[in-house]
């Protein structure tokens, strides 16, 4: 081998070395700059998972407490609705009795009191399932949504 092939020979070995430690120098730089890039976004999972998991006990809590509520919201309001058309029912069965006899239906009894709650009982109940479905039902379906955030 001539020397011209030799002197040729030995620089481009070194340029082969040294092209492979730029390579590796970059590729350990990018391994630094992903280590500390990939930090930010593992924290804020960590804080994200901690958030669900600690909301995830606050509404459990609250669906036990609507879970008791429900059923005892359900018989009030059967309970008060039967009772309302029930009151309506004496309200007009006193005043056709009264207007036969002739007489006020003030003069009954309570009759002013029990017309006085007549007037406003409905609503009582009727606010129940109002604040179901501004209150609780609003805000689930609200969170239903939210899962499309996960598909």
């Amino acid at each position: 081998m001539s020397t011209e092939n030799r002197v040729f020979n030995k620089l481009f070995k070194g340029k082969t070395n040294l092209s492979k430690k730029i390579a590796l120098g970059t590729l350990k730089e990018d391994i630094d700059f992903y280590i500390e890039y990939i930090n930010e976004p593992k924290n804020k999972a960590e804080q994200i998972v901690s958030d669900f998991e600690r909301l995830g006990g606050e509404m459990q809590r609250i669906l036990s407490e609507i879970q008791t509520l429900v059923p005892e919201a359900k018989t009030t309001l059967e309970l008060g609705y039967r009772y309302t058309e029930e009151v309506d029912e004496l309200i007009e069965r006193t005043r056709q009795s009264a207007d036969e006899l002739g007489i006020d239906p003030a003069d009954i009894g309570n009759f002013t009191e029990l017309e006085a709650i007549a007037k406003v009982d409905f609503y009582y109940f009727k606010y129940i399932e109002d604040a179901w479905w501004e209150n609780i039902n609003y805000y689930t379906s609200e969170l239903k949504d939210s899962e499309d955030l996960f598909k």
